[in-house]
């Protein structure tokens, strides 16, 4: 009796429930059946006749053996409700295909999805807040589909398609790989070279990330060693006078100080004034003439520095001070900042809003006219039908009095 020894190095088959991806358990199966033997696979994948069960040849007991095996394998493979659907059949061939027509569909099915998955890789774009890895394998799950329904897709065409999904800061390295030519790369060697080089950016990113926040902090450090600009260089103290840290600091909260004066922060006094001489004109309580005001008052520090009666009594502010006014400016700026993030948050959801109404108006437009036309039709045949109505009835009334008289 002719036999086949079979090989079981493969270990248990792959298991599908008729949920997981059929595809993968399909692709896997076949190398299960085919490690066991070619033949297990190939009584599998093509149909065999037995001429005459009573008087089986060697390869009539060959087949047989090799299509119990094959059943062996792919039960072992299927949960119970799989198995009720191919437990009636007896060939390997018979329920490989059943299983292809059930989760696969029939020839129509397919076409269905051959259509559905070309006009996905048409459409194929990066989806926001995806990383390259991601979409490379989802542009390649869709060409694997396409394979699996005999569609030819060339690496060529699977390169370029991705390649022009890639963001704008790859523009350069695109235009060199396309120059280069696809036909010498792989989508993988693809890939890789985008990888390398987005690498490479993010290690430049961070580096000048690094030396924008040591420049941070270095004008952080000297921000109050600043000193007076150039047209006041006649208030700056020479070098031999006091330390040049502590001079640019009292700088800095003198200038500080005049500047809340001005604009009449914290709780400094205001600035009286009075007016002019009878020619319309507004003066300093200093009566100092560089201060003559027309439509808007103007201050001159260096009219001021001179006079002695134009300062102020009260002692100049704090450093402590300062940066507690200054914080308090940035939390206000911070907060409006929020609150200008969040109305404009608002008006691009009323503008949304605003276009899904200017749709359903136009939607509703269009329909009113049809409405419009269809009752001008009814109205016109409901008047044809009144006219009809009045001429039968004058021949009705026209034939009874006619058979009176008669």
């Amino acid at each position: 009796m002719a036999h086949v020894v079979f090989n079981h190095v493969g270990g248990k088959p792959p298991m599908f429930d008729g949920t997981t991806s059929f595809d993968q358990w399909k692709r896997k199966m076949k190398m299960h059946l085919g490690t066991i033997h070619t033949k297990v696979w190939n009584v599998t994948e093509n149909d065999f006749v037995i001429l005459d069960p009573d008087n089986l040849t060697d390869k009539d007991e060959i087949n047989q053996q090799c299509n119990n095996a094959a059943l062996n394998a792919i039960y072992q493979g299927i949960d119970s409700k799989v198995f009720e659907q191919i437990k009636d059949l007896e060939k390997a061939s018979e329920v490989w295909q059943r299983l292809i027509e059930i989760y696969e569909g029939n020839q129509n099915v397919k076409s269905a999805k051959l259509y559905m998955l070309k006009d996905k890789l048409f459409n194929f774009k990066m989806e926001k807040d995806e990383s390259i890895t991601e979409m490379f394998y989802r542009l390649q799950v869709i060409v694997n589909d396409l394979k699996n329904l005999r569609e030819k897709v060339k690496d060529e065409d699977f390169s370029h398609k991705f390649l022009m999904c890639l963001p704008k800061r790859f523009s350069t390295l695109r235009r060199m790989i396309f120059r280069e030519g696809l036909s010498k790369v792989t989508p993988n060697e693809v890939l890789g070279d985008i990888m390398t080089d987005a690498q490479y950016n993010d290690d430049l990113s961070e580096g000048e990330e690094d030396k924008r926040e040591n420049k941070d902090e270095k004008e952080k450090s000297m921000a109050f060693k600043a000193s007076s600009s150039s047209k006041n260089k006649k208030e700056e103290p020479s070098e031999e006078e006091i330390d040049s840290d502590d001079e640019a600091m009292a700088l800095l909260v003198r200038k500080m100080g005049k500047f809340m004066k001005k604009k009449d922060y914290g709780a400094r006094k205001r600035r009286e004034f009075t007016k002019g001489n009878g020619n319309g004109s507004l003066y300093f309580k200093c009566k100092s003439p560089n201060h003559v005001v027309a439509t808007k008052v103007t201050y001159n520090d260096d009219a001021c520095d001179d006079d002695d009666s134009c300062s102020d009594d009260d002692e100049e502010p704090s450093k402590e001070e300062l940066m507690d006014i200054c914080e308090q400016l940035n939390e206000s700026f911070q907060n409006k900042r929020k609150e200008c993030k969040g109305l404009l948050k608002k008006v691009q959801d009323l503008e949304k809003y605003l276009r899904e109404l200017q749709a359903s108006h136009e939607c509703l437009k269009e329909d009113h006219e049809e409405l419009e036309n269809a009752h001008t039709k009814l109205a016109k045949a409901h008047s044809i039908l009144l006219d009809q109505a009045k001429v039968e009835d004058l021949s009705i009334h026209h034939n009874r009095l006619k058979l009176k008289y008669e």
